[in-house]
C-alpha cells in the first residue's frame, strides 16, 4: 500500500484557483503530511490544525519554509514476556529504534511495597533484549513492580514500561499485554475470545472474561446512543437521539454530550459504550436510522469522531458501529449488501475511517450483515485489510450481539477479536481448530492482544472508583442538545409565538411524547418531560383546555392500530380556534430496532386520522385568522408533500431525548432560536427515492442499486425535486453571507473563509457548508458532495463573524476500482459555498492538470455476483406511476398465508408460505389484458409460474421466471388476456412476496415481442442422458412439468441432450435448473458429433434465459463442467 500527501499531489499539479495560477513551490520533504483536522472549522484556531501558511486565491503564493511535524520519539518500548527462573524475574524487550544513530540506556529497577530490591541498566539495541531481575529472599511470591526508564545518551527521557508481577505470574498493565498473553495457556486464550451475557456491572449487556490469576478483569458493554442505558432499576439521563444531535452540525456540543455521557457511564462501572451507530441513512425506512448520523459519510465521520473523542475523554471506550453496510433491520442477520467497492468505499466505509483516523475509538463492532456474499463477522479483507492496515485501527473488534454468521475459528482468522455475548463451545471448537492447524497460535495470540489492550485500558482494570452522575447539569446538556438540533422546515409567520400566548395542542404525541427509538436506544430516565408538560411548565405559554383535552391519557401513535389515535371532531377544533391563539399538532412516530419503517398509512404517509386532524384544525384556526404549527416527533422522515401548505410552520424535532417538552415550549416561544439543519433528505414520495424497488430486498440479497448516488447526491444529480433538501433549515432571523475568500495552502488543503451577518432581529447562529463538484475525466461523479462546513456563535442582531472551512482530501479523493487506488482526478473543480445544498450562494474553481494517486491499495470485498445500479450513462430517472395497479383493487386468495399483504403499499409486510408449491391468485374482476407486473422477493432465489384462467378453476402456465437475488422482478404479459393470475412457488429459498403490482397493458405492451409466445420445440423430444440418478430420467426435464426434473449423479461426466428430430431456426432457450453445483455449458449440434459452445454457466444459477440467437441446430445439450449435482426441471427450446 503506498501514499501521498495530498500537499505533494496538489503541488506536484498545477491549481488554478478562482482564475489565477498561482507559482506552487517544489515538493520538497519539507510539506506536513494532511492535516488530521476535520474538514470544518469555526472561529476557533485550535480547531484547525492545517499550517498557517496560505495563498489567497487572488494573489501569488510565497516560498516560505514551514515548521517540520514533530519528529517521532527517538526510541520506544515494549514488553515481550516476563517469565521466572528460580528467583530471577526475566523481562524480554524489544527497542524501536528512530534511527541507528540513536544511542542511550535502559534503566530497570524491581520494587516491593517497601522500596527498591533491584536494579539493572542496559544499553539500548535494535535487537531485543533480556534482562534478569534477582529477587531474593522468597519476595518472588509477594507483589512486585517492575519499571523500566529509556534514556537517551544525554540523559533524555523518552520511554518508559511500568508491569508488576503477582506469586512470580505477570499481571495486567498497558505496558505487559504481551506478556500477560506469552504467559498464557491456549484454554485460556480460548476462553478469553467468547464474552459472556451475564456480568455484575449494572445494566451491562456483556462482558468480557475474568482471569485473575492475570489480574484480568471482566469489563462490561453498556448499550448507550442516547445515554447510557441501564437496568430499569437504575435511571440515566436520556439524552436525544443521535440524528438529532447531528441535526446541530455543532462538534462541540456533540463532544460534550459524549463526555456528559461517559460521565453518567462512570456511575455503573461502564467500561465501553456501544455507540455511536456509523452506519449511513441509506433509505428513508431504514429502522435504526434515529442511531445514526447522516446519509452523508463526511458529515458522519466528522460529527461522530467529536462524539467519540468526547466519551474517551472520561476514561470509557466507545465501540463504533455497525462495521459495515448494515443498512437496514429486514433480514439484517443474514442478508447481503450487493454492493460496488466504489460506493462501499465512498459511502459506507468512509466515515468509519474518518472516525478511526480522528478520534481513535477503542472497539469496533463488526455488523450481522454480510458484504457481497460474504460475512463480515468473518471477512478477513473487510477487519484487516481494510480495517486495521487502511484505516489504522490499533484496537478490538467484536462481534454484534448474538450474531450467528460464521465459526469462532473463522472470526479468529479474521481478527474478529472477541464473540459476543460468546457461546458454550467456542473454547473447545477453538482449541481443536488451533491443535489441527486450521487456525494458527499467532491469529490467537494476535486477537488476545487486541482484547487485552482494550481490557488494560478502562476504569475497571486501573481500579478506578465509580463515580455518581450530575443529573440537574446533564439534563440541562440534555435539553440545549435539544433546543440545538430541532429543524425549522417551514415558518410563515407562526414562530416564534408570542409570550403567554394560549396554546391548543393536538395529536397523541402530544401527550405520549416519543424520546427515542425503542431496542438499544431506549434509556431508563429519571423523569420524561412530554410536549404538554413542558408546554404547561414553561412560564411563557400557556395550555387551552388543560383537563379537558381528548388526548389527555391517550396512548401512543402505534402504526399497527391506528384505532389508539384519538379523532378531532369538527367542533372540538372550532371550540379550540375561537378561544385559543394558536394550534399546534404533534406528529409521532416510534421507531424500533429490528423493524424497517414503511411507505404504508400511519407510517410515512399519514392515517386518515392524522388527515382529517390537520384538516379540521387548519381550517378551524385559519377561519378565525389563527396560525397552526405541526411538530414532527420522528425517527425518519415522513411524507410533508401532501399536506404542508394546510399549515403555517413544520418544526421537526425528532427524537428530543427526556427533555422534550421543556426544548419544545423554549423554541416555540422564542427563548431558543432553531438553528438545526437536515442532516438526511426528505424526499416528496417514497417512490422518488433513488432504490424504492430494491427496499428492502430479498431475504439473502440486497442490490445497492443507488451505488454511489445515496441522498442528495442522488436528487441533485438527476433533477429530482424533494420536499426538503439536504442541510436545510430556517431560522427566526435572517443572515447574508460576503464573497469567500479561497485559500490554498501549503499543506494542499484549501480554506474557505466566509463572513456571515446576522440581519434580522433575533440571536441565531447559521451552518455554512460547502460542497464539490468533481471532474469526470476518469469517473462519473455526483453533481454535489459536502466537503466541509463551519457553525457560527450565537450572533447578535447586526452582528459578524468570520468561519473558515478547510476542504482536505477526504472530500477532493475518489475511489478508482479500475487502479484500485484512491485518486485526485485531473480536471476541474468547482467548490461551492452555501446554506444547503439546494441553496448555493458562491462558487470558485480550481483545475487538477495531472490524475495523481492519493492511496495505492488493493481492491477488497469485491462484488461475486453482477447487478444492476444506477449510472449516468443507462439511467433515467423514472416516470411517476400513473398507471392504475389493478392489484390494489383485485381480491387475493393464498394457499397459505394472508394474501393480501402482496397489495397493502407496505414494502415491509410480507406473505410468506414458507413452502414450494404455495400459490398466491389475484381476482381482477373481468377478463383483461395484462400488460407489466412486478414482484418485490423476499427470497435468495425463487424460481416460479404465472398462472393465468379465465375461470379460476382450471389454469394454465404462461411461464417460468427466475429471481437470482435482485429481490425485485419485472414481467410482461404483452396484453394477454386472463381474469385470475397466479404465481406458483416452483423452488424458493424461505420465499415470500412483499408487493405485488399488476397493470393494465399499454399498446405498447400488445405490440411488443415475447420470444417465448411460440412452440416449445422440446416438448417431449427424444431425450439422452449418460449420467442418471435414481429414477429422475432424462424425459423429465421436457415434460412441461415443473414438479418433475432429470438430475445427475455427483460424480462422474454428465450431460443431457434433446434431440428436435430435424433442423430448426432456435431463437431463445429457457432452462430451469433444480441445482448447479458447478459451472456448465449450452451446446448445440447439426449432426449431434460436433458442438458448440452456445453459453457458459455458472455454479448455483437457478434459470437461465437466452433470447436473439438465431442458430440453426438440431440437437442441444446442456453439459456440466467437473463433478457435483447437476439437475434440470425443464429445457424449452423456442424457434
Amino acid at each position: 500500500m503506498k501514499t501521498r500527501s495530498l500537499a505533494a499531489l496538489l503541488l506536484a499539479a498545477v491549481l488554478l484557483l478562482g482564475g489565477c495560477t498561482p507559482p506552487i513551490g517544489p515538493d520538497d520533504g519539507t510539506i506536513p503530511p494532511v492535516s488530521d483536522s476535520v474538514g470544518e472549522s469555526g472561529t476557533d484556531t485550535a480547531a484547525d490544525t492545517s499550517p498557517d501558511t496560505e495563498t489567497p486565491t487572488d494573489a501569488p503564493s510565497e516560498e516560505e519554509t514551514e515548521p517540520l511535524p514533530e519528529p517521532p520519539p527517538a526510541l520506544s518500548l515494549a514488553a515481550q514476556t516476563l517469565t521466572t527462573e528460580g528467583d530471577n524475574i526475566v523481562l524480554s524487550l524489544s527497542c524501536l529504534l528512530r534511527d541507528d544513530t540513536v544511542t542511550g540506556e535502559l534503566i530497570c529497577k524491581l520494587a516491593d511495597a517497601k522500596g527498591e530490591i533491584a536494579e539493572q541498566r542496559v544499553s539500548v539495541s535494535a535487537t531485543p533484549l533480556e534482562i534478569s531481575l534477582p529477587c531474593p529472599d522468597g519476595k518472588i511470591k509477594e507483589k512486585l513492580t517492575i519499571t523500566v526508564d529509556a534514556v537517551t545518551a544525554d540523559g533524555e527521557p523518552v520511554d518508559s514500561l511500568y508491569l508488576t508481577v503477582e506469586n512470580g505470574i505477570v499481571q495486567l498493565t498497558e505496558d505487559s499485554v504481551a506478556c500477560v498473553v506469552a504467559a498464557m495457556t491456549l484454554e485460556e486464550k480460548a476462553k478469553l475470545t467468547s464474552g459472556a451475557a451475564t456480568t455484575s456491572k449494572r445494566g451491562a449487556v456483556g462482558a468480557t472474561l475474568a482471569l485473575r490469576k492475570y489480574g484480568i478483569p471482566a469489563i462490561g458493554f453498556n448499550d448507550g446512543p442516547a445515554g447510557v442505558r441501564a437496568d430499569t432499576g437504575t435511571p440515566s439521563v436520556w439524552y436525544p437521539s443521535v440524528t438529532n444531535i447531528s441535526g446541530s452540525w455543532d462538534k462541540d456540543l456533540i463532544y460534550r454530550v459524549g463526555e456528559a455521557i461517559g460521565l453518567d457511564g462512570r456511575a455503573f462501572g461502564t467500561d465501553i459504550l456501544l455507540a455511536p451507530g456509523m452506519n449511513i441513512q441509506k433509505n428513508t425506512f431504514g429502522g435504526r436510522n434515529f442511531e445514526y448520523s447522516s446519509e452523508d459519510p463526511l458529515l458522519t465521520g466528522y460529527l461522530m469522531s467529536a462524539y467519540v473523542n468526547g466519551v474517551q475523554s472520561t476514561g470509557i471506550g466507545a465501540e463504533i458501529k455497525h462495521f459495515a453496510v448494515n443498512n437496514q433491520e429486514t433480514s439484517r442477520v443474514i442478508y447481503s449488501a450487493n454492493v460496488t467497492e466504489r460506493a462501499l468505499r465512498e459511502i459506507y466505509l468512509k466515515g468509519f475511517g474518518i472516525a478511526v483516523r480522528d478520534s481513535s475509538p477503542w472497539v469496533v463492532m463488526s455488523s450481522y450483515n454480510r458484504i457481497n456474499r460474504n460475512h463480515n463477522a468473518t471477512e478477513r479483507e473487510l477487519l484487516v485489510n481494510i480495517l486495521r492496515d487502511e484505516f489504522g485501527f490499533v484496537g478490538m473488534v467484536t462481534s454484534d450481539w448474538g450474531g450467528v454468521t460464521g465459526s469462532i475459528d473463522s472470526k479468529i482468522k479474521a481478527m474478529n477479536d472477541l464473540n459476543m455475548p460468546g457461546n458454550p463451545d467456542d473454547p473447545a471448537i477453538l482449541m481443536a481448530a488451533v491443535n489441527s492447524g486450521t487456525v494458527s497460535m499467532e491469529a490467537l495470540d494476535t486477537c488476545c492482544r487486541n482484547i487485552l489492550s482494550v481490557v488494560a485500558k478502562t476504569r475497571t482494570a486501573k481500579g478506578e472508583k465509580k463515580e455518581g452522575v450530575d443529573y440537574e447539569a446533564h439534563a440541562e446538556l440534555a435539553r440545549q442538545a435539544a433546543e440545538e438540533s430541532f429543524v425549522l422546515l417551514k415558518n410563515d409567520a407562526a414562530l416564534p409565538l408570542n409570550k403567554g400566548a394560549t396554546v391548543a395542542l393536538f395529536g397523541n404525541g402530544s401527550f405520549a411524547t416519543v424520546y427515542g427509538g425503542g431496542g438499544s436506544g431506549v434509556v431508563h430516565s429519571k423523569t420524561n418531560i412530554s410536549i404538554f408538560d413542558g408546554i404547561k411548565a414553561s412560564g411563557s405559554l400557556t395550555l387551552y383546555d388543560e383537563s379537558g383535552s381528548p388526548f389527555r391519557g391517550c396512548e401512543a401513535h402505534d402504526v399497527n392500530d391506528p384505532s389508539k389515535d384519538v379523532e378531532v371532531t369538527v367542533s372540538y377544533a372550532e371550540r379550540c380556534a375561537k378561544e385559543a391563539d394558536t394550534a399546534v399538532i404533534v406528529l409521532s412516530r416510534q421507531a424500533i430496532e429490528g423493524v424497517d419503517s414503511s411507505n404504508r398509512l400511519g407510517d410515512f404517509r399519514l392515517n386518515q386520522t392524522e388527515r382529517d386532524m390537520i384538516d379540521r384544525v387548519s381550517k378551524a384556526f385559519h377561519a378565525a385568522g389563527k396560525k397552526v404549527t405541526v411538530l414532527i416527533n420522528t425517527g425518519n422522515p415522513i411524507e410533508t408533500a401532501s399536506w404542508r401548505d394546510s399549515v403555517d410552520a413544520i418544526l421537526y424535532i425528532g427524537y428530543p431525548g427526556e427533555q422534550a417538552g421543556h426544548a419544545v415550549a423554549n423554541v416555540l416561544a422564542g427563548k431558543t432560536n432553531p438553528a438545526g439543519k437536515l442532516t438526511c433528505t426528505w424526499p416528496l414520495t417514497f417512490e422518488s427515492t433513488p432504490a424504492y424497488d430494491y427496499f428492502p430486498g430479498g431475504l439473502h440479497d440486497v442490490t445497492y442499486y443507488e451505488d454511489i448516488y445515496v441522498g442528495y447526491r442522488y436528487y441533485e444529480t438527476f433533477g429530482v425535486d424533494v420536499a426538503f433538501p439536504f442541510g436545510f433549515g430556517l431560522s427566526y432571523t435572517a443572515f447574508t453571507y460576503s464573497d469567500p475568500v479561497f485559500t490554498q495552502k501549503k499543506n494542499g488543503n484549501i480554506t474557505v473563509s466566509v463572513t456571515v451577518t446576522n440581519t434580522g432581529d433575533t440571536a441565531g447562529r447559521e451552518i455554512v457548508q460547502c460542497y464539490v463538484t468533481k471532474p469526470e475525466t476518469t469517473l462519473e461523479q455526483a453533481k454535489l458532495e459536502l466537503c466541509g462546513f463551519a457553525k457560527t456563535g450565537l450572533l447578535a442582531p447586526g452582528e459578524s463573524e468570520t468561519v473558515k472551512i478547510t476542504v482536505t482530501e477526504d472530500a477532493l479523493k475518489s475511489y478508482d476500482e479500475g487502479d484500485s487506488a484512491w485518486i485526485l482526478d485531473s480536471g476541474e473543480y468547482t467548490v461551492s459555498v452555501g446554506a444547503s445544498v439546494k441553496d448555493i450562494k458562491f462558487t470558485d474553481t480550481f483545475t487538477v492538470t495531472e490524475k495523481q494517486v492519493i492511496l495505492d491499495v488493493e481492491n477488497q470485498c469485491v462484488p461475486e455476483v453482477t447487478f444492476d445500479y444506477i449510472s449516468k450513462k443507462t439511467y433515467t430517472v423514472p416516470v411517476p406511476e400513473t398507471r392504475k395497479n389493478l392489484a390494489e383493487g383485485a381480491s387475493v386468495n393464498a394457499s397459505k398465508g394472508d394474501g393480501r399483504l402482496v397489495k397493502d403499499g407496505d414494502t415491509c409486510s410480507l406473505w410468506n408460505p414458507g413452502e414450494n408449491g404455495a400459490t398466491i391468485t389475484l381476482d381482477l374482476g373481468q377478463k383483461t389484458a395484462i400488460g407489466e407486473m412486478t414482484l418485490s422477493w423476499y427470497a435468495i432465489h425463487t424460481v416460479y409460474m404465472i398462472q393465468l384462467s379465465d375461470n379460476g378453476a382450471t389454469f394454465t402456465d404462461y411461464r417460468c421466471y427466475a429471481d437470482e437475488g435482485s429481490g425485485y422482478s419485472v414481467i410482461n404479459l404483452h396484453g394477454t388476456e386472463a381474469r385470475y393470475i397466479r404465481v406458483k412457488i416452483i423452488r424458493a429459498d424461505n420465499q415470500g412476496i412483499y408487493e405485488w403490482r399488476v397493470f393494465e397493458a399499454t399498446e405498447a405492451d400488445k405490440n411488443s415481442s415475447d420470444p417465448f409466445a411460440g412452440e416449445n420445440l422440446a416438448f417431449r423430444k427424444p431425450t439422452q442422458s449418460n449420467n442418471i440418478e435414481g429414477g429422475n430420467a432424462p424425459a423429465y426435464a421436457v415434460d412441461g412439468n415443473y414438479d418433475t426434473r432429470w438430475s445427475s449423479q455427483q460424480s462422474g461426466d454428465a450431460t443431457l441432450t434433446v434431440d428436435l428430430k430435424s433442423v430448426h431456426t432456435v431463437k431463445a432457450i429457457e432452462l430451469v435448473l433444480e441445482s448447479a453445483w458447478v459451472p456448465y455449458r449450452i451446446e448445440y449440434s447439426l449432426d449431434g458429433e460436433t458442438y458448440h459452445t452456445l453459453f457458459e454457466g455458472k455454479k448455483d444459477e437457478l434459470m437461465v434465459i437466452l433470447t436473439d440467437l438465431n442458430i440453426e441446430a438440431r440437437y442441444l445439450r446442456a453439459k456440466r463442467d467437473g463433478e457435483n449435482w447437476f439437475s434440470i426441471y425443464e429445457f424449452k427450446i423456442y424457434g
